[in-house]
């Protein structure tokens, strides 16, 4: 779960809710329904806030470093988010590792979405 935490980070996720993390036998979890991600805007919303301002372990940083370095992702991103949002993708990966830790909830918007389940 905590590295869909900071896949949410990424991908700007603004409607991770209870029910869009499904648990399979043996503790797997798999992540669904990401339609409102990407955007440019900050709007991260998560039921996921349980590491907020954790450190990243050094695992988490190389795969956000790896992120920025890929560019077969970029070239499959382009063809599904407009260039604004890449570059807004970016920027979240770069903020990422200089701040070092997984963010707070802002004040400006609701940290969880509704229904939350």
């Amino acid at each position: 779960l905590r590295r869909m935490a900071v896949f949410d980070v990424l991908v700007n996720n603004a409607d991770r809710k209870g029910g869009h993390v499904l648990g399979m036998s043996g503790g797997h979890r798999y992540g669904v329904d990401h339609g409102i991600s990407f955007h440019e805007e900050p709007k991260l919303r998560t039921v996921l806030w349980g590491w907020a301002g954790s450190p990243l372990d050094g695992v988490e940083r190389t795969a956000v470093e790896a992120l920025l370095d890929d560019a077969d992702l970029r070239e499959a991103l382009s063809w599904l988010v407009t260039a604004v949002e890449l570059a807004s993708f970016d920027r979240r990966c770069e903020m990422l590792l200089r701040r070092g830790c997984l963010p707070q909830p802002s004040s400006q918007w609701p940290a969880i979405p509704w229904p939350a389940f």
